[in-house]
């Protein structure tokens, strides 16, 4: 049975082909277009410390054609060691290859080995999928951009469930809500008359918003808000912030 280790981490659950431990030539690893930047500060670092020590790590590809359609390297864990190796003049170097043909695989062994040292957030799944032209992906990073939303809150209003936060990790977000253009039009001009950024707010308002069907008017919903002091200090509870919302516009005439 092979080892089901990279570089400490267990990922038999990652269900990968095979990976094993070869000798790779340094200037056939590519970078993905979705790596995060190079530190400068950590590649001199480790130029420093291979040219006294040696190479003590192993860094992790991938081998596949889902990217360019030919079978090629790319480097999942390890870009500061390799541009280490490069500068260094070093031509080959051991590393752990792991086999795919699916491009969402790649994305989880690179959020899984990157967690070690920096938790990946919504934004960097995000990034790596528009990185890999994912048309659903750039949809969703406009939204949230435009409109000063988080992520979360966009994956919800553009694909109409609560389950986009992990359809965006899985890489299988869509955008298939019909009402996303008016829902984001109305809570953007609700969240400007309260003043308020908090995105428990914009989660209970897109509750709401939904729970009304056909029936939500937003004129009374602005008549509800204006001027209503139970928003001046917005609470943390979704459900609190949902019954405060509810309780208001039932009010409203």
């Amino acid at each position: 049975m092979m080892n089901q280790k990279l570089n400490g981490l267990n990922i038999s659950k990652m269900e990968f082909s095979k990976h094993i431990t070869i000798e790779v030539t340094v200037d056939k690893i590519k970078e993905l277009t979705f790596n995060r930047a190079k530190s400068e500060k950590h590649v001199q670092a480790l130029v420093k410390s291979i040219a006294n020590v040696g190479v003590l790590r192993t860094p992790v590809l991938a081998f596949t054609k889902s990217i360019s359609g030919k079978l090629e390297y790319y480097n999942v864990d390890g870009q500061h060691l390799v541009e280490s190796l490069k500068r260094l003049n070093i031509k080959k170097v051991n590393a752990i290859v792991v086999e795919t043909e699916s491009v969402n695989k790649i994305v989880e062994m690179m959020a899984i080995l990157n967690n070690v040292q920096q938790k990946w957030t919504l934004v960097d799944y995000i990034n790596a999928y528009c990185g890999l032209g994912n048309e659903n992906f750039f949809k969703l990073k406009t939204h949230f951009l435009a409109n000063g939303l988080t992520p979360a809150i966009s994956a919800m209003i553009l694909s109409g469930g609560d389950k986009g936060v992990s359809s965006i990790r899985q890489g299988n977000f869509q955008v298939t809500a019909e009402d996303s253009v008016k829902l984001t039009k109305d809570l953007v001009e609700a969240s400007a008359l309260v003043k308020t950024t908090n995105s428990k707010f914009h989660r209970a308002f897109c509750h709401f918003y939904r729970s009304q069907g056909n029936k939500y008017n937003h004129a009374r919903m602005l008549t509800a808000l204006r001027c209503n002091t139970d928003f001046d200090n917005i609470p943390h509870d979704t459900s609190y912030i949902h019954s405060l919302i509810n309780k208001a516009y039932n009010n409203a005439r």
